[in-house]
């Protein structure tokens, strides 16, 4: 069964998001993006080129230990588990040594089916940011560690 949700009608409360970006608040573009974050079904996770969690998605925030209020910090300050090849990866990525990278990580604690990292790159070619993407991390993944001890896999 699909779960529906009806659309705010114009002129409702604040204006909806065509106010903000009317206000400066917020570009077409943030809030589009925005809304991706909030319902796309895999883990996203936006960073800039030193690591840093600009945004994530709401399943990479069930997925590990990421909140909202975690931009601006560095990612292995937030989620020391993420395995070293998986950071191996994001740091080739953000200094521009490949441009794209699809992978399953080596690691038996962490186990996406796919993770895709990829350069998002400035106006005069740089990258500037770093988009990690996965999907289909198991039960045993979500449950940070005791998943394991509780489904009897350790």
């Amino acid at each position: 069964m699909a779960r529906e949700l009806s659309l705010p009608r114009r002129g409702s409360a604040a204006g909806g998001p065509e106010a903000l970006v009317r206000a400066g608040y917020a570009s077409a573009d943030t809030l589009i993006l925005e809304a991706v974050l909030r319902e796309a079904p895999i883990g996203v996770v936006v960073l800039d080129r030193d690591l840093r969690i600009e945004r994530t998605s709401r399943v990479a925030e069930a997925d590990g230990p990421l909140t909202p209020a975690d931009a601006g910090r560095h990612l292995s300050d937030v989620w020391p588990g993420v395995p070293d090849d998986v950071i191996r990866a994001l740091r080739r990525v953000a200094c521009g040594r490949v441009a794209h990278v699809d992978m399953r990580s080596d690691s038996p604690d962490w186990r996406a089916d796919r993770m895709v990292i990829s350069a998002v790159l400035d106006d005069a070619g740089a990258v500037g940011r770093v988009v990690w993407m996965w999907t289909d991390m198991p039960l045993a993944g979500r449950l940070n560690g005791n998943g394991h001890r509780l489904l009897g896999l350790r």
